[in-house]
Protein backbone atom coordinates (compact mmCIF):
# COMPACT_ATOMS: atom_id res chain seq x y z
CA UNK A 1 0.00 0.00 0.00
CA UNK A 2 1.49 3.79 -0.96
CA UNK A 3 0.17 6.80 -0.18
CA UNK A 4 0.87 10.38 -1.25
CA UNK A 5 -0.47 13.71 0.11
CA UNK A 6 -1.53 16.06 -1.97
CA UNK A 7 1.10 18.86 -3.20
CA UNK A 8 0.05 22.76 -0.85
CA UNK A 9 -0.56 26.02 -3.32
CA UNK A 10 2.00 28.89 -3.75
CA UNK A 11 2.25 32.30 -2.76
CA UNK A 12 3.62 34.91 -4.87
CA UNK A 13 3.91 38.45 -3.79
CA UNK A 14 4.87 41.67 -6.62
CA UNK A 15 6.17 44.21 -4.70
CA UNK A 16 4.71 46.61 -3.62
CA UNK A 17 1.38 44.35 -3.67
CA UNK A 18 -0.13 42.53 -1.17
CA UNK A 19 0.77 38.80 0.96
CA UNK A 20 -0.25 35.65 -0.26
CA UNK A 21 -0.43 32.27 1.43
CA UNK A 22 -0.95 28.77 -0.69
CA UNK A 23 -3.37 26.94 0.93
CA UNK A 24 -2.80 23.41 2.22
CA UNK A 25 -2.69 20.01 0.18
CA UNK A 26 -5.14 17.00 1.37
CA UNK A 27 -4.52 14.27 3.32
CA UNK A 28 -4.36 10.57 1.30
CA UNK A 29 -5.62 7.80 3.61
CA UNK A 30 -6.74 4.20 3.25
CA UNK A 31 -9.09 4.19 6.39
CA UNK A 32 -7.33 4.71 9.01
CA UNK A 33 -4.30 1.90 8.53
CA UNK A 34 -2.02 4.32 6.82
CA UNK A 35 -2.36 8.23 5.80
CA UNK A 36 0.47 10.65 3.97
CA UNK A 37 -0.78 14.42 5.29
CA UNK A 38 -0.86 17.47 2.25
CA UNK A 39 2.18 19.79 2.30
CA UNK A 40 1.49 23.43 3.71
CA UNK A 41 1.55 26.58 1.66
CA UNK A 42 4.13 28.82 0.65
CA UNK A 43 3.40 32.19 2.11
CA UNK A 44 4.94 35.61 0.28
CA UNK A 45 4.21 39.01 1.73
CA UNK A 46 4.29 42.67 0.06
CA UNK A 47 7.20 43.66 2.99
CA UNK A 48 9.84 40.82 1.55
CA UNK A 49 8.93 37.99 4.08
CA UNK A 50 8.77 34.49 1.82
CA UNK A 51 8.97 31.31 2.71
CA UNK A 52 8.59 28.08 1.15
CA UNK A 53 5.62 25.42 2.58
CA UNK A 54 6.22 22.51 4.66
CA UNK A 55 6.61 19.01 3.09
CA UNK A 56 3.71 16.82 4.35
CA UNK A 57 4.51 13.35 6.90
CA UNK A 58 5.97 11.73 6.50
CA UNK A 59 8.73 11.90 4.02
CA UNK A 60 7.51 15.12 2.50
CA UNK A 61 9.66 18.19 0.87
CA UNK A 62 9.74 21.12 2.12
CA UNK A 63 9.21 24.02 -0.72
CA UNK A 64 11.56 26.67 -1.83
CA UNK A 65 11.62 30.59 -1.97
CA UNK A 66 13.56 32.93 -4.37
CA UNK A 67 13.36 36.74 -4.92
CA UNK A 68 14.50 39.15 -8.47
CA UNK A 69 12.82 40.57 -10.93
CA UNK A 70 11.76 39.46 -14.52
CA UNK A 71 10.70 36.06 -16.49
CA UNK A 72 13.98 34.93 -14.51
CA UNK A 73 12.36 34.89 -10.97
CA UNK A 74 10.14 31.35 -11.85
CA UNK A 75 10.13 28.33 -9.41
CA UNK A 76 8.70 25.29 -11.51
CA UNK A 77 6.24 22.67 -9.06
CA UNK A 78 8.27 20.96 -7.13
CA UNK A 79 8.70 17.85 -4.79
CA UNK A 80 6.25 15.14 -6.09
CA UNK A 81 7.01 11.54 -6.11
CA UNK A 82 6.11 9.11 -8.95
CA UNK A 83 3.09 6.67 -8.88
CA UNK A 84 5.20 3.96 -7.21
CA UNK A 85 6.20 1.65 -4.84
CA UNK A 86 9.82 3.17 -4.76
CA UNK A 87 10.11 6.62 -3.45
CA UNK A 88 11.59 9.07 -6.24
CA UNK A 89 10.71 12.16 -7.54
CA UNK A 90 7.91 12.81 -10.19
CA UNK A 91 4.51 14.56 -10.77
CA UNK A 92 1.96 13.51 -7.87
CA UNK A 93 2.35 15.84 -4.44
CA UNK A 94 4.10 18.57 -5.63
CA UNK A 95 3.74 21.73 -4.19
CA UNK A 96 3.03 24.22 -6.79
CA UNK A 97 4.86 26.66 -8.36
CA UNK A 98 5.39 30.24 -9.32
CA UNK A 99 6.51 32.91 -12.06
CA UNK A 100 6.84 36.57 -11.93
CA UNK A 101 6.75 38.16 -15.37
CA UNK A 102 8.28 42.17 -14.27
CA UNK A 103 9.39 43.74 -11.80
CA UNK A 104 10.75 42.55 -8.19
CA UNK A 105 9.07 40.03 -6.63
CA UNK A 106 9.32 37.48 -3.82
CA UNK A 107 7.44 34.00 -5.32
CA UNK A 108 7.82 30.52 -3.14
CA UNK A 109 6.98 26.94 -3.31
CA UNK A 110 4.49 24.98 -1.41
CA UNK A 111 5.53 21.70 0.81
CA UNK A 112 5.20 18.27 -1.19
CA UNK A 113 2.42 15.80 0.22
CA UNK A 114 3.89 13.37 2.37
CA UNK A 115 4.76 9.46 1.10
CA UNK A 116 4.01 6.69 2.96
CA UNK A 117 4.53 2.67 2.17
CA UNK A 118 4.13 -0.49 4.26
CA UNK A 119 2.08 -3.74 3.77
CA UNK A 120 -1.52 -3.37 5.54
CA UNK A 121 -3.16 -6.26 6.96
CA UNK A 122 -6.75 -5.88 5.93
CA UNK A 123 -10.24 -7.71 7.28
CA UNK A 124 -12.42 -9.82 4.86
CA UNK A 125 -15.52 -8.32 4.52
CA UNK A 126 -14.65 -4.74 6.08
CA UNK A 127 -15.11 -1.88 3.70
CA UNK A 128 -12.36 0.84 4.14
CA UNK A 129 -12.68 3.97 2.71
CA UNK A 130 -9.96 5.17 0.88
CA UNK A 131 -9.34 9.25 0.10
CA UNK A 132 -7.29 10.96 -2.77
CA UNK A 133 -5.80 13.97 -1.63
CA UNK A 134 -6.18 17.26 -3.35
CA UNK A 135 -3.61 19.60 -4.05
CA UNK A 136 -3.55 23.13 -2.42
CA UNK A 137 -4.73 25.68 -4.22
CA UNK A 138 -2.63 28.71 -5.02
CA UNK A 139 -3.12 31.95 -3.16
CA UNK A 140 -2.42 33.84 -5.90
CA UNK A 141 -2.22 37.80 -7.01
CA UNK A 142 -4.74 39.77 -8.67
CA UNK A 143 -1.82 41.44 -10.20
CA UNK A 144 -1.04 40.42 -13.71
CA UNK A 145 2.58 40.32 -12.99
CA UNK A 146 2.96 37.58 -10.53
CA UNK A 147 1.31 34.08 -10.95
CA UNK A 148 1.22 31.09 -8.61
CA UNK A 149 -0.14 27.51 -9.61
CA UNK A 150 -1.78 24.94 -7.72
CA UNK A 151 -0.42 21.95 -6.15
CA UNK A 152 -0.90 18.56 -7.54
CA UNK A 153 -3.07 15.57 -6.21
CA UNK A 154 -1.59 12.82 -4.06
CA UNK A 155 -2.58 8.92 -4.71
CA UNK A 156 -3.48 6.10 -3.11
CA UNK A 157 -1.75 3.15 -4.93
CA UNK A 158 -2.86 -0.22 -4.15
CA UNK A 159 -1.91 -3.75 -4.94
CA UNK A 160 -2.70 -7.14 -3.51
CA UNK A 161 -0.24 -10.43 -2.63
CA UNK A 162 2.72 -11.24 -1.28
CA UNK A 163 5.73 -10.28 -4.12
CA UNK A 164 4.94 -7.24 -4.29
Amino acid sequence: MEVDGGGAGVAPSYSPSYSYTGRTGGTSSFGDLIQATGGTGGFASKNGTYYGGTGGSPNGRNGTQKSGSGHSNTLPNQGGFPLSFTIGSGSYGSGGGAVCSSHSSYITSGGSGGYNTGYIDVVPNTTYTITVGAGGLKGDTDDSRAHGYDGTSGFVLIAYGGDI
